[in-house]
């Protein structure tokens, strides 16, 4: 695990979830839409960022194209949710920007609820959360999350937690095989 990135992670989703139809709330430079297209090749991509350099580096340096599969907007998380009703299996959500800083209404039940509105019956959200040493902003991340979603996982890696939750009740040994 020590070798893996919270990337690397993300494609955990895949394994447990469907990923036919997918949302990524925050590009990562694009990282994370390549990685579903190697490992997930059939699935649908809608890429959601809100800072135009993001999008444009996913493009010119990491090689990141809109096609059949893949679309990316340009836009804010929730507001991109509220004006959709499109579900998904899973919603990989990575909005840190570059620190330990998260817009605050990405952290609300509201959000979560949004986000597990969006989701299919069986979908699965996956989400970063930066918090080096910093469990003031894990603990209510979680409780919030879990306070929407029947079931959440927090992994460990390096600075970072990988926040599984699903929309149906899942043990973890469920999630294990």
């Amino acid at each position: 695990l020590i070798n893996l990135s919270y990337f690397d992670l993300f494609n955990v989703g895949s394994l447990i979830a469907s990923t036919k139809d997918l949302l990524i709330l925050g590009m990562s430079a694009g990282v994370s839409v390549r990685q579903h297209q190697q490992y997930a090749p059939q699935a649908k991509i809608d890429a959601v960022e809100i800072d135009p350099r993001i999008i444009s580096i996913a493009k010119e340096r990491f090689g990141v194209r809109e096609n059949d599969n893949v679309r990316i907007y340009e836009a804010d998380a929730r507001p991109f949710l509220a004006a959709s009703d499109k579900k998904y299996d899973m919603i990989e959500i990575d909005l840190f920007q570059g620190s330990s800083y998260i817009p605050f209404y990405v952290l609300t039940q509201e959000f979560f609820q949004s986000v597990f509105g969006h989701l299919n019956q069986q979908g699965v959200m996956m989400m970063n959360i930066f918090a080096p040493g910093k469990q003031e902003i894990l603990e209510p991340a979680l409780a919030t999350i879990a306070s929407v979603f029947p079931s959440v996982y927090a992994i460990p890696i390096h600075s970072n937690f990988v926040v599984l939750a699903t929309k149906a009740q899942t043990s973890s040994e469920e999630i294990k095989d």
